[in-house]
């Protein structure tokens, strides 16, 4: 189960659940801001908030897509990369990952660094900052009292070993860096929170 799901099983609360599967920290920001979200968000005691995973995810296939049609026809689309590296008999799939794990890795002779040292990855977490400040603006203007929980982006790759070790390596090096963006926002945004990688790093 999810954390908003774990966290109001545990207290006995009712859970209204207006995440969406892909959402960013963008797309998370209009849809309250279009209003539709208004009476949910002023009757809520309690309102959790998960953002950033996606929004550097989506940078991250933006770099595997671009990585692989500079030497491959044809192209593919940041959308398309999920899909075939989900498909082990996809022609495409053993060239993307090889893709995929250089673009992790980065290469030190071609000057490119790993993905976590990227200024795409670093863009997309001042854009995912900026997003979750506005976000927080508008809970805000609507429901000054409901405490407001965020947590942190956890690795689920972290046991990954062999030939996926630099997955594991790198997914954590960016998700510090992006966990350290959301606490540094907590004080100045009102919110609190919620470990979840610290949880996800010390279980088996």
């Amino acid at each position: 189960p999810a954390f908003p799901q774990l966290l109001a099983e545990a207290n006995g609360w009712n859970l209204t659940n207006l995440g969406v599967n892909g959402q960013t920290a963008g797309s998370l920001l209009a849809a309250i801001s279009d209003g539709s979200c208004d009476g949910v968000i002023v009757s809520a005691k309690v309102i959790t908030i998960t953002a950033g995973g996606n929004d550097v995810m989506d940078a991250l296939y933006e770099l595997v897509a671009e990585a692989y049609n500079a030497e491959n026809d044809p192209d593919i689309t940041p959308d398309d990369v999920v899909p075939i590296l989900a498909d082990s008999d996809d022609s495409r799939w053993m060239t993307l990952l090889l893709v995929g794990m250089e673009v992790l890795e980065g290469d030190d002779r071609a000057g490119i660094p790993p993905f976590a040292e990227r200024q795409e990855f670093l863009n997309k977490i001042d854009e995912c900052t900026v997003n979750l400040r506005a976000v927080m603006a508008c809970i805000r203007n609507l429901n000054p009292d409901a405490t407001v929980i965020v947590p942190t982006q956890y690795n689920p790759y972290k046991n990954f070993s062999g030939l996926y070790k630099i997955v594991g390596t790198s997914v954590d090096a960016g998700a510090r860096k992006l966990n350290a963006a959301i606490e540094a926002l907590a004080e100045e945004c009102g919110y609190l929170v919620a470990p979840v990688f610290d949880a996800f790093q010390n279980s088996s």
